[in-house]
């Protein structure tokens, strides 16, 4: 009997308990898992080749932790783990510590890389609890994009651009929770006809590519960034529950003419509620004054009557 064998002798008796697997976001579902070696790897760290014990693990069935898991993976049971994953980073941490401990014991030295994580789920998830997690989820994805675009503007004001291909991070951005890769144009324009700055957003789901249309006025300074910050995070997350509609399969009609039409079709009310949410959020301000403010600051953009801009309000508060 090898080593490896050896080890897997005694981790097949073992379950490991890890106290917050989703980090403290989310703190309170602590996760049984069981682990086994299936080899050894050479990976470079800190410039040094260093030989690693490959490990996979598998969660073993403890209701709503599993179920949560389930919806990050997609409905998969496995997750291949590789060195650029950042995926359940609280949960391959600790199981990697835990892991390393125990070998220790059995004078095993070498250091431990999880390489893929196995789920074993068969129940529905708590649709209160599916909300939560999805959000967070988009929540991240809407930071990585707002954080790329505001590097953006703070040294461009005219100019289009395509990201992340223009920041050297890729042609995509490409993130596990959503199907598709995506990419974002964005154009930069200067006018006097702003007195700070205005911004607009499109998403083109044919093409996978989010637009963002920011016009500042020439003499505005960086003064302006910190309240583009939050109309970004409302664009953004506005425009990333549409990819999230075309991934679930929606059907989405003709768009049409009429503003007090086009706000209340049904994914429109669900891609506002999402976008002022998370502004709102951003803010630190209740979501009935975000909603308020936008419609009063955006007339421009719309044609309602007071009572119909007062109905479309009250149906993305979920008041009607």
């Amino acid at each position: 009997m090898n080593d490896l064998e050896l080890y897997n002798k005694y981790l097949d008796k073992k379950i490991f308990e890890i106290e917050n697997p989703l980090g403290v976001h989310l703190p309170g579902l602590p996760a049984k898992i069981k682990m086994k070696i299936v080899g050894t790897h050479n990976y470079i760290v800190t410039g040094q080749e260093t030989e690693y014990l490959t490990y996979k693990m598998t969660i073993l069935p403890s209701g709503q932790l599993n179920s949560l898991i389930n919806t990050m993976m997609r409905g998969k049971t496995h997750k291949v783990i590789t060195t650029t994953t950042s995926d359940f980073y609280p949960l391959r941490m600790e199981s990697t510590i835990q892991l390393k401990d125990f070998l220790s014991l059995l004078g095993e030295e070498r250091p431990v890389m999880c390489i893929g994580i196995t789920n074993e789920y068969n129940g529905n998830i708590n649709e209160s609890m599916k909300e939560i997690l999805t959000e967070d989820v988009y929540d991240k994805i809407t930071n990585k994009v707002v954080h790329d675009i505001i590097n953006l503007v703070r040294y461009q004001r005219d100019g289009d651009f395509e990201l992340p291909l223009d920041i050297g991070d890729g042609e995509f951005y490409h993130f596990d929770e959503l199907l598709n890769d995506f990419s974002v144009e964005v154009f930069l324009r200067q006018s006097d006809d702003v007195e700070t700055f205005d911004a607009d957003a499109n998403y083109y789901r044919d093409d996978d590519v989010i637009e963002i249309i920011i016009t500042t006025n020439p003499d505005s300074k960086n003064t302006i960034l910190q309240d583009l910050v939050y109309e970004l995070n409302e664009l953004v997350r506005h425009e990333l529950e549409h990819v999230k509609q075309n991934e679930s399969g929606y059907d989405f009609p003709k768009s049409p003419k009429s503003s007090h039409k086009y706000y209340g079709q049904f994914h429109e009310l669900e891609a506002l509620r999402a976008g002022f949410r998370k502004k709102a959020k951003k803010e630190k301000k209740d979501l009935e004054s975000v909603v308020r403010y936008w419609f009063e600051k955006n007339k421009h953009k719309y044609i309602m009557k007071p009572k119909q801009t007062e109905n479309i309000i009250n149906r993305i508060l979920g008041k009607s």
